[in-house]
Order: C-alpha cells, then structure tokens, then sequence
C-alpha cells in the first residue's frame, strides 16, 4: 500500500519542475518546490482519495514525505468500515 500512496503523491507533485523524480521517502517536505496552498491541494486529494482526514495537528508533525505515507496507511486502517 505504501507504494501506492507514494505514487499518488509522486503523481500530483508531477507539475513541479524536477519535483517527481526527486519524491522518496526520506525527502523532507519543507525542500519540496511547492507552496503552501499547494501542499493543501496534495493532502486534500490524499483526503478524497483514500478517504481520510488530516488535521492541521497531524500536518505539522510531518518532517518527511514517509511521514505523510505513514499517516496516509495508519488512517485508512483506523478508518469506520462503513456499513
């Protein structure tokens, strides 16, 4: 799965210049060439896409792009199944 979210962040950072080749997990999110209404975007569409929500508490605890991997995997697993 950690895969898969990877992709998907990799996929929508991938208007920014040289920014997709350079998404690893180890990769800081605060050198991404990206402002903050676009890191917006991103986790909004990480939100709609697996189904999850990231609090402005949680954000601010991410230092890395495996930070955000981590948390995108622990939501989906402690998401309510819906019935």
């Amino acid at each position: 799965m950690s895969e898969e979210i990877l992709s998907t962040i990799k996929t929508e950072l991938a208007f920014f210049e040289n920014a997709n080749s350079q998404i690893t997990p180890d990769r800081q999110l605060d050198t991404l060439p990206i402002d903050s209404l676009t890191e917006i975007v991103l986790l909004v569409s990480l939100e709609d896409r697996y189904d999850i929500e990231i609090s402005l508490v949680e954000r601010k605890s991410l230092e890395t792009i495996g930070d955000l991997v981590i948390l995108v995997e622990q939501k989906m697993v402690s998401r309510p199944i819906a019935a």
